[in-house]
């Protein structure tokens, strides 16, 4: 699942007129998953990760972590 593929399941899963829960959520989401397995600190850092190496996440522990992370906001 893409960044925005999150964000977008987190926001259709308020209803009109909850937009400020919603963009809550969302943030809440991604400090979680900077405090994670998930976030590969790179010894060079953000640039390291962007610039010369495949990212800045580490996918393996991502299909365990995110249904738990998400379950508050409906089947996935």
């Amino acid at each position: 699942m893409s960044g925005g593929g999150v964000n977008a399941a987190i926001l259709g899963s308020y209803p009109v007129g909850q937009e400020l829960e919603a963009a809550a959520r969302m943030v809440t989401f991604w400090q979680n998953s900077s405090n994670t397995d998930l976030y590969k600190d790179w010894p060079g850092g953000i640039a390291q990760g962007l610039a010369l190496e495949p990212g800045l996440y580490n996918n393996k522990p991502l299909s365990k972590w995110l249904p738990t992370e998400l379950a508050d906001i409906g089947p996935m």
